[in-house]
């Protein structure tokens, strides 16, 4: 898309790596290449999401990529990708609107 938008998804790696501390060095490289496109994914998502596309579809795609995914015991690698997209969404929204 544009350096935007990756800086985005970059942000939203950054954070994803972050949670996942715990597993990541267990897990393999093409899981972490999985999780870091993921997270590139969110990020376009986002910014399309945004601007009123209906996004489902592709949300459901990256979903299914990471459905047998953990960052934690309790927590799956799904939630805490699109946690952390909607964290970062409203930080730019309360950014916008001072």
């Amino acid at each position: 898309m544009s350096i935007e938008v990756d800086a985005i998804g970059l942000r939203i790696f950054a954070q994803f790596k972050d949670k996942a501390k715990d597993v990541w060095d267990k897990w393999s490289p093409s899981v972490k290449q999985l999780a870091e496109d993921s997270a590139m994914d969110a990020g376009k998502l986002a910014v399309l999401a945004a601007g009123g596309k209906d996004v489902s579809q592709e949300v459901a795609h990256v979903n299914a990529q990471l459905a047998n995914l953990k960052v934690s015991s309790q927590l799956a690698a799904s939630e805490a990708l699109w946690s952390i997209v909607a964290d970062i969404l409203k930080g730019a929204v309360s950014v916008l609107i001072r």
